[in-house]
């Protein structure tokens, strides 16, 4: 998870992974993949708009980073870190072993032969989640209506 806060001045968003703004490697006759961005991005937005962002150079603005779902949230000017820790705050309170297995099977299913295989790893998440302590937690919370008490268990 990160916060990213954007220059206000002119609106623009810059996917830099982890460099510095510089000059756009295509037009250097680099590549555009760099730093995982060539795996990151045909992930985040799809093949062909990654195709054309890269190919072609582009910068993205607020409003199209917000449109091509890059940004979770726009927040006012020196509230981003506040949105950013109660974003952290709300996913605190969710089953440690319920978000690790989500993200892990949100991941595989990128590389997944189909939907079988993706049902199959499904299934066995859910039924180790019938062994784990948060689970019974989870459900006596829900009927009890309190919040959980989890404890990655």
């Amino acid at each position: 998870m990160s916060a990213i806060t954007l220059d206000r001045r002119d609106g623009v968003l810059t996917i830099a992974l982890s460099r510095p703004e510089r000059l756009n490697a295509v037009d250097l006759g680099l590549s555009a993949g760099d730093c995982g961005l060539s795996w990151l991005l045909p992930r985040l937005v799809g093949p062909a708009k990654a195709a054309e962002i890269s190919y072609r150079a582009q910068r993205l603005d607020v409003t199209r980073a917000d449109a091509l779902g890059l940004i979770t949230e726009i927040t006012p000017e020196a509230a981003d870190l506040d949105a950013a820790h109660a974003l952290a705050d709300d996913l605190l309170t969710k089953s440690p072993y319920g978000l690790r297995r989500t993200k892990e099977l949100l991941n595989a299913s990128l590389d997944a032969p189909g939907l079988r295989r993706q049902l199959m790893a499904e299934t066995a998440v859910q039924t180790l989640a019938f062994f784990t302590e948060d689970l019974a937690e989870g459900m006596t919370a829900t009927l009890q209506k309190r919040p959980p008490d989890f404890k990655n268990r």
